[in-house]
């Protein structure tokens, strides 16, 4: 979900956060826009969680904290960058249109990563563009109707108002397609799979949230498909499951590795206690804040539960794992850090909530001024 779809996204799910009406800083009543990232992150992780549970969500997030993390991502970019536009007038800010989201917002579930809360019913009145197709612009809630402000590079401005790309056209980001589209890894704007759609190969969609691609083999060039979290987290303890095919098991099971013979088999296992011998699996056999440390690189299948890596140590590389210790994230150089707020030290953008590196330390995103 990018910059376009989660600014939408957290300004209509401020209904789900059940909080009172503040004084809106656009007019009328409602939330302030400086009041939503405390409100509203809880509820952005809602609307992934409602799709995404358990088993793998912990491989979106990492050992990060959802709510924490998107709280971040929007103090230190979204607000900012919406505060800045609707001080100088290229955004206008409605907080008392919020309320009319409320019976879209709550149909969109698993569309969450696709779904344009500008085009469902009320949400285009809480942050009003006011920049026609071709002028330029700002940011992307600049621009009036289906359209996104393009600019050749991130540090650009000012851009154009362009129209969204329709299924088939060029795209770098899903933000420049048109709703209920995404931005396939071909560069080309195209519907997420379902159900029994291919997927994993070069110029096939990406599966939509709420499925995982199955089977795929690059090697062998053959597609895979497109199965419901629920037909895949499915085994029960004691059966077999599959690691490349994608049976995997319920929640609270571990798919493990176990010698039998001469060669490896995989079967769903009861997790076990902390600081216990353990064998390699996916999800981690171990408890939450521990890793089952087996050391498959010299054929060892077995191990003991250790804690997850601190900050400044190496993050682990392990599917459906968190990769650091609670509260923290993978970072640009391959260690575990804190997600990097305004101020704090970084190497790339991608090290900070804002998305912006400056000379070494987390910054505020560039204000484009037209």
């Amino acid at each position: 979900m990018t910059l376009t779809r989660q600014t939408w996204l957290v300004c209509a799910a401020v209904l789900l956060s059940a909080c009172g009406k503040h004084t809106s800083s656009g007019g009328g009543s409602g939330p302030a826009i400086e009041d939503l990232p405390n409100m509203l992150g809880p509820a952005v992780c809602d609307e992934i969680t409602q799709c995404v549970k358990g088993t793998f969500l912990a491989s979106l997030v990492g050992g990060a904290n959802c709510e924490a993390q998107a709280t971040a991502s929007l103090e230190d970019k979204s607000i900012i960058e919406l505060s800045a536009a609707n001080t100088v007038g290229t955004v206008k800010y409605h907080g008392d249109k919020v309320d009319a989201c409320l019976a879209g917002i709550k149909t969109i579930s698993c569309g969450v990563t696709t779904q344009r809360l500008k085009d469902l019913p009320g949400c285009a009145d809480v942050f009003q563009g006011t920049i026609a197709l071709g002028k330029d612009c700002d940011i992307d809630d600049a621009c009036t109707g289906d359209a996104y402000c393009k600019k050749a590079t991130t540090s650009t401005c000012p851009g154009k108002c362009t129209a969204l790309g329709a299924k088939g056209d060029t795209c770098t980001t899903d933000d420049e397609c048109q709703n209920h589209l995404t931005c396939a890894n071909d560069g080309t704007c195209q519907t997420p799979g379902v159900a029994g759609a291919a997927c994993g190969m070069t110029g096939v969609p990406d599966c939509q949230l709420g499925f995982i691609c199955t089977g795929a083999n690059k090697t062998k060039m053959t597609a895979g498909k497109c199965k419901a979290y629920a037909d895949v987290f499915a085994g029960k303890a004691g059966e077999v499951c599959d690691l490349s095919g994608g049976k995997f098991c319920a929640d609270g099971l571990s798919c493990i590795a176990m010698i039998m013979g001469t060669s490896a088999s995989f079967q769903c296992a009861a997790k076990v206690a902390a600081g216990a011998a353990c064998n390699y699996g996916l999800p981690s056999q171990c408890p939450s804040g521990q890793y089952c440390n087996a050391d498959i690189a010299m054929g060892k299948l077995t191990g003991t539960c250790s804690a997850l890596p601190k900050a400044g140590e190496a993050c682990l590389s392990s599917g459906f794992d968190s990769s650091c210790a609670s509260g923290l994230t993978c970072g640009s150089d391959g260690n575990c850090r804190k997600f990097g707020r305004l101020g704090d030290a970084c190497k790339d953008d991608s090290d900070c909530a804002s998305d912006h590196c400056d000379a070494m330390k987390c910054a505020k995103p560039a204000q484009c001024k037209i």
